[in-house]
């Protein structure tokens, strides 16, 4: 038995009649005739006496009328006092650059508007500072990128996998180049992020796996923002390693582009990492907008 279907019956009942009713819940009659058929299949016993006039409550009718009016009561009245345990919640989490900045926003703006009422806060920093804050229990959610150590204080969930390849600048230099092999790394000037970021330790033990050390790559800067590679990156200073995700918009505009390097496969994970014994239902509910 659905509270719409009581809600209808409460509104027929007031207005004795199933047209207005159906004109005041934006319904057709056929619509309404069928929620109160519903209830009275569902009940067996009539609830109305039809006439052309209107309808009338049968005697079952104005008993039944007492218990929806009170069920109905105490239905809104549970609704708002969720409501308000829910207003009252907050969340703060933090974030890395890259995932921060491009793949939370959609999956964030999908969670507040199921939940609007939800306060969230977001705490920007590198992944190390980010998890020193999770531990010490100032973030409900810490979203880092790159390769997570393990802790028994918190646990992770891998979000995403996404490719990483050589950004470069899209000049006349590298126009006709869509890959490079491995050796021509080493003459190639680094923009790399800084080494307490997630992306940064993920290039560094990708390169590793294939005999590569970053030390022997000409480094010219290692910056913290993602957004000052890429402007490196686009005026010619420099290579970097970049994923398209954070890339887009300069490929759109052609000022930056990626390549392959051959016979080398890096990746950037994305994971969010919390202390599961302290998720709430709304915690849960937020998470599961970022694993599906």
């Amino acid at each position: 038995m659905e509270i719409t279907n009581l809600e209808v019956f409460l509104l027929v009942a007031k207005e004795k009649s199933l047209s207005k009713a159906a004109k005041l819940l934006h319904l057709t009659q056929p619509a309404v005739s069928n929620k109160i058929h519903m209830l009275e299949t569902i009940l067996d016993l009539s609830l109305f006496d039809r006439s052309p006039s209107g309808v009338t409550l049968t005697s079952s009718g104005q008993t039944f009328y007492q218990y929806a009016n009170e069920i109905t009561m105490m239905y809104n009245e549970m609704v708002e006092a969720l409501k308000g345990t829910i207003t009252d919640q907050k969340m703060i989490i933090g974030a890395e650059a890259i995932i921060g900045n491009y793949f939370i926003p959609c999956r964030l703006a999908a969670f507040k508007e199921k939940f609007p009422n939800i306060d969230i806060k977001i705490i920007s920093g590198d992944q190390a500072d980010l998890l020193e804050k999770l531990e010490r229990n100032e973030l409900d959610f810490a979203f880092v990128d790159g390769t997570i150590p393990l802790a028994p204080n918190f646990h992770t969930k891998l979000l995403s996998t996404e490719p990483l390849y050589l950004a470069v600048p899209n000049s006349e230099k590298w126009k006709n180049i869509d890959s490079i092999t491995t050796n021509e790394l080493y003459s190639l000037p680094f923009i790399l992020p800084d080494e307490k970021t997630g992306l940064h330790q993920s290039i560094k033990q990708s390169l590793n796996r294939y005999g590569i050390s970053k030390n022997d790559l000409h480094i010219s800067a290692e910056v913290s923002s993602i957004s000052a590679i890429k402007t490196f990156v686009e005026s010619g200073f420099g290579v970097s390693f970049l994923c398209g995700l954070a890339t887009k918009k300069e490929i759109h505009s052609k000022s930056i582009k990626l390549i392959k390097v051959d016979s080398l496969s890096l990746n950037l994970n994305y994971y969010v990492a919390y202390h599961p014994e302290k998720l709430h239902d709304i915690h849960k509910q937020f998470i599961n907008q970022f694993v599906k």
